[in-house]
Order: C-alpha cells, then structure tokens, then sequence
C-alpha cells in the first residue's frame, strides 16, 4: 500500500473513528512515529477535536442530557403518586420539592439548548461567502469539474437560501 493511502486510511482512523496512533500503526502495520507525523504536520488533532466539539456534537449531549433529567422526573412522579397512595405527606412533599427543582434543571438546559442553537447558526452571507470561496478552489484545482458542477451550485445555493434565508 502506498504512503498516500495509508496516510489517508490513517486520516479516517485518527480523525473520523477517533482512533490513537497506536491503534492506527498496529493496524495499519506503520510505526508509532510515522502515525504521530502525520498527526502534527497535517493538524489532525486540531481537525478532530473541531469534529467532536461541533454544534451537532453539543446540541445532541444536551439533548441527552434533558432526556435523562426527564426520564428522572418521570420516575419521581411514579414514586410520588404511591406516596399519595400509601397516605405519606411526608414523602410526598419531599419529592414535590425534588419535582421543582428537576423542572428548573429541565428549563436551564432546554435555555441553554436555544440559546447555542441561536448563537450559533451561520448566517446567509457568511454561508455564501465560504461557498463561494469553495467553488472558486475547485475551479483553480480542476477547471473541468468545476464547470459540472455549475447546475448543482445552483441548486445548493437556492436551498441553502431558503433554509438560512
């Protein structure tokens, strides 16, 4: 296998599956120091951890987040309603009081969720602005394929518009 696709294979491994370079050299049967060039001369970390801190990355944990407070509350529901049951006001009121401050902890993530989707979301023109710095790279890189892809250009830039817009 050629450097060039062990080198890309590596990529994959290092910064998509989030494999170590050891796993990586082990597998792909390259020293341990090859693998770590690589890593430092391409940036590969830097572009990894940009993958795994992505708004998508953080929108999903809180997402997550908010479904395990829920799932908490619903349980505290479940044991307050045979707290009512079995006549126990005492208990009762202790899990009214957990309820309230669970409902609190479900507002603040949901705020938080609203808010790094808002302070997030790119705007029309930078979107444009990056696309067409894209486009005009392939052009330089291959003028050929560039030209075929003038109709989906169109397209992408249409919907884009209309989903940013």
């Amino acid at each position: 296998m050629g450097k060039d696709k062990e080198r890309s294979i590596a990529w994959k491994m290092f910064v998509v599956q989030g494999k170590t370079q050891k796993e990586i050299a082990i597998t792909l049967r390259l020293q341990e120091k090859t693998v770590g060039q690589w890593v430092n001369k391409h940036g590969w970390k830097a572009e990894r951890n940009a993958r795994q801190n992505s708004l998508a990355e953080r929108s999903e944990n809180i997402k997550k987040v908010i479904s395990n407070i829920t799932e908490q509350r619903l349980k505290l529901e479940e044991d307050r309603k045979a707290a009512i049951v079995d006549g126990n006001k005492e208990l009762e009121y202790e899990l009214d009081k957990q309820a309230v401050v669970i409902a609190d902890e479900i507002s603040k993530w949901n705020k938080a969720l609203l808010s790094l989707d808002k302070d997030n979301r790119i705007t029309l023109d930078t979107y444009l602005e990056i696309m067409d710095d894209v486009f005009k790279a392939l052009g330089h890189f291959d003028n050929a394929l560039y030209l075929k892809t003038l109709d989906f250009q169109e397209q992408h830039i249409q919907t884009m518009s209309l989903k940013l817009g």
